[in-house]
């Protein structure tokens, strides 16, 4: 383990969150990393189904958005401009609203990787539900839904996090009151899920799993790590490909480095390195990855107020860029969502930028989740507070280092 310096605690404070003006490293003349495009906020210009919004994703094809409002108990749809990044709301699919199941305090959302498929994590169901998206509209019809006591389903009390194999064969959901981990079979053509099996805290020694709320699979597929907020701990656990079995390792606790609050976990393109921001002590830890074995060494902590770094306060999400030149954190008590550009190398980060919202605009509010368009150009924030999903175009700042 290597650190570059030393981390002292951080009190947490919420600091204005409506200003567009970019804040950067101090005494470096930039441009923005990131332009306001536009903000979709619930109640506004017909946008519905965003209320208390958690996660936002985009499809692979890139030209949908979709976001989970716990409070909508929904799923909004937005066709995204490919010039621009812009959304356009399409349609709300809402928990018992037709034939709709599954979804109520929808909380976690991904989008399988041949664009076919939709699922939902609702918490307040106890369960995944699975939506046949429309390849040319972006619209969903929903399929059916798992719940946990259901057919034999087991792990999903609270789902919270959803993560999808890179070959789309295996769904991995976790239950956050449940302590565990929940594998299911997916149906490449029908998009249908088949309960596989459960991993859960103290089960035949699998620890680091109490109250999972983020996950990740690694790009080769190889190992699936967790986020686990109550312990403050990254755990891996090898995924076998063939019948998505997971095998638990060793949980690298954050409390080690006087930690808390991991909430998610970002992989860089290549496999090499793992960004967990940490909510408690305002940083984003580096480790490298074996990707042999899916060990992780802790390179490096980014903290707020080193090193020029601002706008980290309360830090929740983060997310590569597909070229694994930048990532993006977004913050809860800061309300912003924080550039940063990255050595593809080394893994370090170099602070660029902290954004508010948008003009005049209370749009980040508890800032929950970010995520980066597959073709890079675009960001898009989610406002939990805000009841906002907020879109940006990603500029090119000067190279200088900050």
């Amino acid at each position: 383990m290597r650190l570059t310096r030393r981390v002292p605690p951080f009190a947490l404070a919420a600091l204005s969150w409506c200003a567009i003006t970019a804040v950067t490293a101090p005494d470096v003349a930039r441009a923005a990393a990131l332009d306001f495009v536009s903000a979709a906020i619930e109640g506004e210009s017909g946008v519905r189904g965003l209320a208390g919004v958690l996660q936002v994703v985009v499809s692979p094809d890139g030209r949908n958005v979709y976001a989970v409002g716990p409070a909508s108990d929904a799923v909004a749809v937005f066709a995204r401009d490919p010039d621009d990044g812009a959304l356009r709301e399409l349609e709300v699919q809402r928990d018992g609203i037709g034939n709709v199941d599954g979804i109520a305090d929808a909380s976690g959302i991904a989008v399988s990787p041949d664009g076919g498929f939709v699922y939902v994590a609702g918490a307040g169901d106890d369960a995944v539900a699975s939506f046949a998206r429309d390849a040319a509209t972006g619209a969903l019809t929903f399929l059916e839904a798992q719940k946990d006591g259901t057919a034999g389903v087991e792990g999903i009390r609270h789902a919270r996090a959803l993560a999808i194999s890179p070959d789309g064969a295996f769904v991995y959901a976790s239950g956050q009151t449940s302590d565990a981990i929940a594998v299911f079979s997916r149906n490449t053509l029908t998009g249908w899920l088949t309960f596989v099996e459960v991993q859960r805290q103290g089960a035949l020694g699998v620890t680091g799993l109490m109250e999972p709320l983020g996950l990740s699979i690694s790009p080769d597929g190889a190992h699936l790590y967790v986020a686990s907020g109550d312990q403050s701990a990254l755990t891996v656990f090898a995924r076998d490909r063939a019948t998505g079995h997971l095998t638990s390792r060793s949980p690298w606790p954050a409390t080690d480095l006087g930690s808390v609050g991991v909430h998610s976990v970002a992989i860089s393109p290549d496999g090499r390195f793992v960004y967990a921001p940490r909510q408690g002590d305002d940083t984003i830890g580096i480790f490298r990855r074996d990707r042999a074995s899916g060990a992780l060494e802790l390179e490096d902590l980014i903290a707020q107020g080193l090193d020029g770094v601002e706008g980290l306060s309360g830090v929740l999400w983060a997310a590569v860029s597909p070229d694994g030149r930048r990532l993006y954190a977004a913050s809860t008590l800061d309300h912003a969502v924080v550039a940063f550009e990255r050595d593809p190398r080394s893994g370090a980060l170099a602070f660029l930028e902290r954004q508010h919202g948008a003009p005049g605009r209370p749009c980040l509010a508890f800032a929950r989740s970010v995520v980066v368009s597959p073709d890079g150009r675009n960001v898009y924030v989610a406002g939990a507070s805000s009841n906002a999903v907020v879109a940006y175009r990603v500029g090119e700042p000067d190279r200088a280092a900050p």
